[in-house]
């Protein structure tokens, strides 16, 4: 399973009338889409599920964790550290004195599916770009949801979106790395949020076989 890629996202945007993100000069196709807002986001995975029949949502920040980190109790699936030939980053900064300074920095993404996948057949989990989750950001993780559920609104009313590993203050506008990699309901439970970080409300683990789409 990839993040959606731009072939997948302009299908999507031509049959719904929807703008076509930019590519920064990155790339189209196979690379995966960014310059997208957590509404398009959102939209996407609501359209996708009327077209296949199965049900797609974001993931909750804590499902991409658990899914990033494929069984592991480490900070990434590697271990306890990663390296530029299995992840997009600048590889000109180490992490916690690991080795992970390799010196190389790609400085765009690459096309979806070109690192190897985590022991989940997830590919480019730590990387490559930003990606939307259904959470609402929060200043601490004090009285975070303990089931993996989504969390909603605080803030008095002032809402952010979680951003896999970072945060993106509100949900329309758009920004470049920010894209998404819906997940397909494979069980039945509910979670239900309040607020307008309601995420599209199906649970989603076990994480599935089948890719986002095409």
């Amino acid at each position: 399973m990839t993040e959606v890629t731009f072939a997948d996202y302009d299908r999507f945007a031509r049959a719904t009338g929807r703008r076509l993100p930019d590519d920064a000069g990155w790339g189209r196709g196979k690379h995966p889409v960014i310059d997208v807002s957590w509404n398009d986001a959102r939209a996407y995975a609501e359209w996708l599920s009327r077209e296949t029949g199965a049900v797609y949502r974001l993931p909750t920040e804590a499902e991409w964790e658990y899914a990033a980190r494929a069984g592991t109790r480490t900070p990434f699936w590697t271990g306890d550290c990663i390296h530029t030939d299995r992840a997009n980053y600048n590889g000109n900064y180490d992490y916690n004195g690991c080795g992970a300074k390799t010196g190389i920095y790609r400085q765009q993404t690459v096309a979806a599916g070109s690192l190897p996948a985590n022991n989940w057949g997830l590919h480019e989990m730590p990387g490559n770009l930003w990606e939307w989750t259904a959470d609402c950001w929060h200043s601490s993780y004090d009285n975070a949801p303990v089931d993996g559920g989504p969390w909603g609104e605080e803030n008095g009313g002032v809402w952010f979106a979680v951003v896999a590993g970072t945060t993106d203050q509100g949900t329309s506008g758009r920004r470049i790395g920010a894209g998404t990699r819906p997940m397909l309901r494979t069980t039945s439970s509910v979670f239900v949020s309040p607020g307008p970080c309601d995420p599209v409300r199906f649970v989603l683990l076990p994480f599935a076989n089948p890719r986002v789409a095409g």
